[in-house]
């Protein structure tokens, strides 16, 4: 697509090798890492080009329909290749709610993998969403999380001080 973060990454934006080398060293050292800046900074180009020297890396995109659970759980696996298994984590969901839900959805995202969230700010004002990350986050010690987000003024703090808190203990 003409003018897209994928495109501006392999082609026209410099590689911004400080950066790239910053967000592989956090991600080394912490299960969390953030890449929080204002829009147009190039917070997409960067994971476009950080997802493109590390195959290990998933990115996903949050979106605000994101806050029904339902779509989360199929956007979540889709960007780890496993679509095929909502199904079963969509029962859990309704079985026992989202702790359970996020649990399972954390034992089907491969060792070592690492999920890069764009656009956070888009799902960040849903409390299902914020709850729902913050549970996968807590039940996957084997998985990275690079949330991009841009300042959000509007966001309500309450729907990201437990993702924030988890956040600081994942450390």
């Amino acid at each position: 697509m003409p003018g897209s973060a994928t495109e501006r990454a392999r082609t026209r934006e410099p590689r911004r090798e400080r950066l790239l080398a910053r967000l592989d060293d956090a991600l080394r050292q912490h299960r969390v890492a953030a890449l929080i800046a204002g829009p147009g900074c190039g917070k997409s180009v960067a994971l476009e080009q950080f997802a493109a020297c590390n195959p290990y890396v998933r990115k996903y995109r949050a979106s605000s329909l994101d806050a029904n659970p339902n779509r989360l759980v199929g956007s979540l696996l889709a960007a780890v290749d496993k679509t095929d298994l909502a199904p079963s984590v969509l029962r859990v969901l309704e079985a026992d709610g989202v702790r359970a839900a996020a649990r399972a959805a954390a034992e089907i995202i491969p060792n070592g993998m690492t999920i890069a969230i764009e656009d956070f700010q888009e799902a960040a004002h849903s409390q299902d969403y914020c709850a729902f990350l913050t549970h996968v986050i807590e039940a996957s010690d084997r998985v990275r999380f690079l949330i991009a987000s841009r300042v959000a003024a509007t966001s309500r703090a309450s729907d990201w001080s437990s993702l924030i808190r988890t956040l600081k203990r994942q450390g």
